[in-house]
């Protein structure tokens, strides 16, 4: 085992208010990509990829100032907050009973529940 990682790569070291700051000149004050990716020392294609969903929103000025970290969009999400939760509260309590559950399973419990619920596959 590794006593002292160094990490190799480069990925996802820019802080999440840089990105919106460089969102903000690229929607607002109309600068181009290219020229705030450098001034901000942001790779173009992450810039643009949260460019992109910030104009996917309807009202883009009330979201500017919301950019949303690493890990699925809203539009892919499967379940709401809500279910989410209930689904998390059900498997904590069933691990609280000493009836854990593995991810195998957990997977097919989730399945279940979004089948339950009639959900269907975003694609």
């Amino acid at each position: 085992m590794v006593r002292n990682y160094k990490r190799t790569s480069s990925r996802a070291k820019v802080p999440i208010d840089v990105i919106q700051i460089a969102v903000k000149k690229v929607l607002v004050d109309n600068m181009s990509r290219r020229s705030v990716a450098q001034d901000y020392n942001i790779p173009f294609k992450t810039l643009s990829r949260y460019c992109k969903k910030r104009e996917l929103l309807d009202n883009e000025e009330d979201h500017i100032n919301q950019v949303s970290g690493v890990g699925y969009s809203k539009h892919k999400q499967v379940f709401s907050i809500c279910e989410e939760e209930q689904l998390s509260a059900y498997i904590k309590k069933s691990s609280d009973i000493y009836y854990g559950l593995s991810p195998n399973e957990v997977r097919k419990l989730a399945y279940q529940y979004a089948y339950e619920l009639k959900i269907k596959k975003h694609s």
